[in-house]
């Protein structure tokens, strides 16, 4: 496991009128799954399946730099 996996994380969501936009999630982020269908493209928390992001994509996990 490398030490991006335990770094805060947000989620890019796809660009929208030029703008990109990054919301913080609250776990780590091997805590979340990213699953796309065709061009559905769906986040939820591994363990429980709570639906974070169901939408257009692309969208990915960035690592948060540690607030220390």
């Amino acid at each position: 496991m490398k030490a991006a996996d335990w770094a805060p994380v947000s989620v890019r969501l796809p660009t929208w009128l030029g703008e990109t936009q990054d919301l913080p999630l609250p776990l780590w982020r091997d805590a979340y799954e990213i699953v796309r269908s065709g061009d559905l493209w769906t986040l939820r928390v591994v363990h429980g399946g709570v639906l974070v992001y169901q939408g257009i994509g692309p969208i990915e996990l960035i690592a948060e730099p540690p607030p220390f």
